[in-house]
């Protein structure tokens, strides 16, 4: 089952938007003994990691074999045909279990002959650790000369190997087919936990013939443990000497800046931040890795001001308004020691002045340029609040960004103090990017639009690829925003709230680098529609387009055919593939006249409908849909809440809302061979239309369709039909499974369909 559950999620990974030609790392294990292990066991390595294969550029890979009777061998070959980068690959098998030795089973370790493959592959590998079966070996591999890995410098790791009991023969046949594997010094070390490997093979040189190495080595060790009983029976000590700094895995490791931020990054999760003080002083190398994840991401910008000798937090601060006799403010405030603030109640400012030398701005950005998250949202409620000298913040603003490398912005109650000095606010907006766990947007609301450049003051404008904004009914913010050649994502809150004018938005190409643009739950869609054709006068290359809320209580299907239209105007439809819209809901018009203009997108894999009209035609919807989008790959009809009336002191459902009935089902039979997921809030069973006839060629036999019914009624004599429905539209195998919250229902149903496979 985890076999499953790590392919989905690379499945997932690539339908989110992780490039396969950018993963770096991968760590993942196979399946535990008892959940499909038969199963496994006869899958063969490009099978089992067919996902895993998929990513050219891995560097670093961690393997643990969960399952007995692995083909390791096998899934070497494949990864080192696969991953022509990999740096470190591990491969880690589990102890096997009691009842595993009594049946038989065994642990599967790499033979000799499997290292073969590292012969002509994997230049850049510098590690690799698994287990090596040293029982018997092939003949040297024959390589020409300019296929061999002389630029190559690794260490090669084993476990559990006896070699102790081998001949001297054998080590020299055994020192003879490493050596044409790894030829010259391409194989610094080979570790193992057993001192009779590391004695034998460790100080191997590898530009000296095999035999002779090992057979000086075994003298060698002879002479050393003659002097040693002889200085044992002395009365004299012998001279200590010097010992000799051998090479090591991990002092390797800790020089791999890939390895050792990932590490920290897990210390600082499981041991909290103090342990990673200690390395920032180890040396040059580790303190700066352990600078970053200490300083990636801030909750606020105390400490970064706290750097500077002269700033000072003080408790207890009272402050004299001027012009409003005996009133003072008391709270804690960051400032510069030794100073006295005078708070202009006119112009809201403290009346002092003062810069920073070039020294304190040195060290000022040594820190600051390390914070890339500042989210103020993972402090505890009842923190207190700290407000940072206003004229302190000009001095640093004054100096230049002051956050250049801050890719990640959400400002709460405890910024506010901070974002007001520099004329901007936060807000607390639903962020439809954390449902797709995508890094977190930058939240943020301009108050003055004239003093926008603040904003620019605090990081560079110029490297924003995500942000969130609540939009203001002028629109005088898209020519801002069609400045950041960088965006890439951009969700807008706050349409319709206000009648929009978009008075300041001239019409100018722009967003040529956007990829997602959502607008969350507008008001009004003729004012989304608006926004839409507003953002460009060139065709915008979208990948996902989304729309979605219940907020447009007022809207008719007018406005939803005027925003469906702005989408056909501006989107271009050879890029659009991912979809999410709302209708109106007001009235009711077919479903080829609705959704017409949505249907020229030939591209579309993940589409949403949300349905707020009520008698909604979405049979129709599915079959126009499904014939017009032939990629889909996930479908989604939803409605909102359920809406409970008062009449006559009783609480009485809404009626006429609902998600289609069984037929909606049908053009799935023929259609949309890449389907993976189709989701209603409801289906309608009081008619279950009869079985289809399709033809074996027409059937999509290699499909695997997971269905979502919210909810479902049926009465006891159509369950047996809508079984049989069931089974005409997915043949055995393809549907895979059935969520919903009508359990009992869909069990009856589904024993139906499998009833009707069985005759």
């Amino acid at each position: 089952m985890a076999t499953f559950l790590w392919r989905v999620h690379l499945r997932m990974c690539k339908k989110s938007g992780a490039d396969g030609k950018i993963l770096p790392y991968i760590s993942v294990f196979t399946t535990y003994p008892g959940n499909w292990c038969g199963n496994l066991c006869r899958l063969d390595p490009s099978e089992l990691f067919a996902d895993l294969l998929s990513f050219p550029n891995i560097t670093y890979s961690d393997i643990c074999f969960m399952h007995t009777d692995a083909d390791v061998d096998g899934a070497l070959d494949a990864f080192t045909r696969a991953w022509p980068r990999i740096e470190t690959l591990q491969f880690v098998s589990r102890p096997a279990l009691a009842h595993e030795l009594w049946r038989g089973r065994r642990m599967r370790v790499n033979s000799l002959e499997s290292l073969a493959c590292l012969a002509r592959r994997c230049p850049r590998l510098r590690l690799l650790n698994l287990e090596v079966d040293f029982t018997s070996f092939p003949e040297p591999v024959p390589s020409a000369k300019n296929e061999l890995m002389h630029g190559r410098s690794m260490v090669l790791r084993v476990a559990k190997s006896q070699l102790k009991t081998k001949t001297n023969d054998y080590l020299v046949a055994l020192a003879r087919y490493l050596a044409s594997i790894f030829p010259g010094r391409t194989l610094q070390m080979i570790e193992s936990e057993h001192a009779d490997q590391n004695g034998l093979l460790n100080t191997v040189d590898m530009t000296k013939p095999r035999e002779k190495v090992l057979s000086e080595r075994l003298r060698a060790e002879h002479v050393a443990n003659t002097h040693k009983r002889r200085a044992t029976n002395s009365i004299f000590s012998p001279r200590p000497r010097p010992e000799c700094t051998k090479y090591t895995a991990g002092a390797h490791v800790a020089s791999i800046p890939e390895l050792m931020l990932p590490i920290m990054q897990q210390l600082q999760e499981t041991a909290g931040n103090r342990a990673l003080v200690p390395l920032t002083v180890a040396s040059r190398f580790l303190g700066a890795i352990a600078l970053d994840v200490l300083w990636e991401s801030q909750s606020n910008l105390v400490p970064l001001f706290r750097v500077l000798s002269r700033v000072v937090l003080r408790d207890h601060v009272s402050i004299r308004v001027a012009g409003i006799p005996a009133t003072q403010l008391d709270f804690k405030l960051l400032t510069v020691d030794g100073s006295k603030q005078v708070y202009d109640g006119n112009t809201k400012t403290f009346k002092m002045d003062y810069t920073l030398s070039d020294a304190e701005w040195k060290r000022l950005q040594v820190y600051a340029s390390r914070i890339k998250d500042l989210d103020d949202s993972t402090l505890p409620d009842d923190a207190g609040y700290v407000s940072i000298d206003h004229s302190l913040l000009k001095a640093a603003l004054q100096c230049g960004p002051l956050l250049p490398n801050l890719h990640s912005l959400y400002g709460g109650d405890h910024l506010d103090h901070f974002f007001r000095a520099l004329s901007i606010r936060p807000e607390f907006l639903a962020r439809a990017d954390k449902i797709r766990h995508e890094p977190v947007a930058s939240v943020i609301h301009i108050c003055d639009l004239e003093q926008r450049h603040c904003l620019g003051t605090l990081f560079p404008l110029s490297r924003v690829r995500i942000l969130t904004l609540e939009v203001d009914p002028e629109l005088a913010i898209l020519p801002v925003l069609r400045e950041l050649e960088s965006l890439e994502s951009l969700s807008l809150a706050g349409v319709g709230e206000e009648p929009m004018t978009a008075s300041k938005a001239a019409p100018a190409p722009g967003f040529r680098a956007l990829r997602t643009f959502r607008i969350g739950a507008p008001d009004d869609l003729h004012s989304a529609a608006l926004l839409l054709r507003k953002l460009s006068t060139e065709m915008l290359r979208l990948d996902e387009l989304s729309v979605m809320g219940w907020s447009n209580e007022n809207d008719d299907q007018a406005a939803a055919l005027d925003f469906y239209a702005a989408v056909r105007a501006t989107c271009d439809p050879d890029y659009l593939t991912r979809l999410s819209v709302t209708t109106g809901v007001v009235d009711t018009l077919p479903a080829s006249e609705l959704f017409a203009d949505l249907l020229v997108f030939p591209n579309i894999e993940t589409a949403a409908i949300g349905i707020l009209h009520e008698d909604a035609d979405v049979d129709g919807a599915v079959d126009l849909m499904t014939e017009a989008w032939p990629k889909l790959v996930e479908i989604y009809f939803v409605t909102p809440p359920v809406i409970t009336l008062e009449l006559e002191g009783q609480a009485q459902p809404q009626t006429g809302m609902h998600c289609g009935t069984l037929q909606a089902l049908a053009p799935l039979a023929r259609r949309c061979p890449r389907l993976e997921l189709v989701t209603f809030t409801a289906l309608d069973m009081t008619e279950v239309p009869a079985p289809l006839e399709v033809a074996e060629e027409e059937q999509m036999l290699d499909r695997r369709v997971s269905l979502y019914v919210l909810e479902t009624e049926a009465e006891d004599g159509a369950v047996e039909r809508a079984g049989a429905f069931l089974a005409s539209v997915f043949p055995p195998e393809t549907l895979v499974s059935v969520q919903t919250k009508s359990k009992a229902v869909w069990d009856r149903i589904l024993e139906a369909r499998l009833a009707k496979f069985q005759d």
